[in-house]
């Protein structure tokens, strides 16, 4: 076994959102443990066969951060953009987001909250979080609500639109005609409604809005859009997140012009101007019925080789018609544990026995959650606050946070001792203060 010591968040890694512009093309390696970076020292354990003879883990980025990172984005020229919360980028001040040149970090703007989500087309940087203000570089302070772009060529920011307000942006995509989405808590922009998800004109946000002048319902309800994913193949959006509801037509329906409140379970597919049920959605149920509560998806991809359609999240039941009996939800029976994919109409999870926090690996109650999925090739590399994962032909193995599922072959893929081929994940340490930061603690 290799120990590798590299600074790191001092809790376990959730790696919570990662390079949703490259979902195909990976990054190196090592590039995967950067989310959830914390200035703190942490040990990484790496199995002797990961992947190739000479793989492994890696923590070249001149100390990380101070902080939580949310996401990373890669530029035109190979330079990586780093997002989250955090003031300092090694030893430089750098508020919330940075860059890193493969040698240094350099301070692109100081924003003053939380930045989520960073997605990079051509020479523009898409930046969503909960900020309010940016601060260039020997710049003036300028508002900015919640998102901004940044074009990385002559290094200057601007607002778009009136931003977001009352929430935050934490899911940004782009379709293949070059239309930005931009998903998260916010429910208000310019005085519009929102709730949740928007497209961007070129010069104004605009919401997703079903129905008629005389009943017209914008967005999705009862929980936030964590992800926004434009499926090449069926030429529509699907989105997901920790909503309960959506205005879906229904023919039967005679209120409201035939746009029913209708129960997705945290995923439905945005098609003709119209939502669509993705199934009957991902749903949760912790003891009695009366506390069944809607799935969260957290990550969607399709795999381009066999058309699956992966989600992970929060969840650990499936169904494929609408939910209208909360028995339906038999606790007795959840075999899908947060990791599932779509096909040929039908959903399809997997028999997990083990899913689950650092502390209780059998806790129920403290459910883990994939958080984002990379592809590359056959391999679909899964990332979250997840300590053990396992099927009923494979057993249960240790993850640490990242694992890798092999599409062709349908199985996790582990060595010959059954181990993760990526070593145990990533692990904490009792935090120390590294040279040139400021003193961290266990949070």
């Amino acid at each position: 076994m290799k120990l590798i010591r590299l600074p790191i968040r001092s809790s376990l890694i959730k790696m919570q959102a990662f390079v949703k512009n490259l979902k195909i093309v990976l990054l190196p390696l090592l590039m995967f443990i950067a989310v959830g970076l914390h200035v703190a020292e942490a040990q990484i354990i790496q199995g002797e066969n990961a992947l190739t003879e000479n793989a492994g883990w890696t923590g070249d980025f001149g100390f990380g951060t101070d902080g939580r990172i949310n996401d990373l984005a890669e530029g035109p020229d190979g330079q990586l953009f780093v997002g989250g919360d955090f003031e300092h980028a090694g030893a430089l001040e750098a508020e919330n987001i940075a860059l890193w040149t493969g040698e240094e970090w350099q301070n692109i703007g100081d924003l003053n909250g939380t930045v989520s989500v960073l997605y990079v087309d051509g020479n523009t940087l898409y930046v969503g979080g909960s900020f309010t203000e940016i601060t260039p570089p020997g710049g003036s302070v300028f508002d900015a609500l919640r998102i901004a772009q940044y074009d990385i060529g002559s290094g200057q920011w601007s607002t778009m639109g009136a931003g977001f307000t009352l929430g935050g942006v934490g899911s940004l995509e782009m379709n293949n005609s070059g239309t930005l989405y931009a998903g998260g808590c916010f429910s208000q922009s310019g005085g519009e409604s929102f709730n949740g998800i928007a497209a961007w004109s070129g010069n104004e946000w605009v919401p997703f809005t079903v129905g008629t002048e005389d009943h017209e319902f914008t967005g999705l309800w009862g929980g936030c859009v964590s992800e926004i994913y434009f499926d090449e193949v069926s030429n529509s959006l699907y989105v997901g997140g920790g909503f309960r509801n959506a205005r879906i037509y229904d023919s039967d329906y005679e209120s409201s012009d035939g746009y029913r409140d209708t129960p997705v379970g945290g995923i439905v597919r945005w098609s003709g101007g119209n939502w669509n049920m993705v199934g009957g959605g991902t749903w949760r149920r912790a003891g009695a019925v009366e506390n069944v509560s809607t799935g969260v998806v957290s990550t969607i991809a399709r795999h381009p080789g066999s058309g699956r359609l992966y989600i992970g999240g929060s969840f650990d039941h499936l169904i494929e018609e609408e939910l209208i009996d909360m028995s339906d939800i038999d606790q007795n029976n959840a075999t899908h544990a947060s990791f599932a994919y779509r096909e040929n109409g039908a959903w399809h999870g997997f028999e997990t026995t083990s899913l689950s926090t650092r502390k209780n690996p059998l806790n129920s109650l403290s459910r883990a959650t994939i958080r984002n999925m990379v592809l590359d090739g056959d391999r679909i590399y899964i990332f979250g606050n997840v300590v053990n994962l396992g099927t009923q032909n494979q057993g249960t193995f240790v993850t640490g946070g990242v694992a890798v599922y092999n599409d062709a072959d349908m199985a996790y893929e582990l060595d010959s001792e059954g181990n993760s081929i990526l070593g145990n994940g990533a692990w904490n340490r009792t935090p120390r203060t590294v040279p040139g930061s400021r003193p961290t603690r266990v949070g």
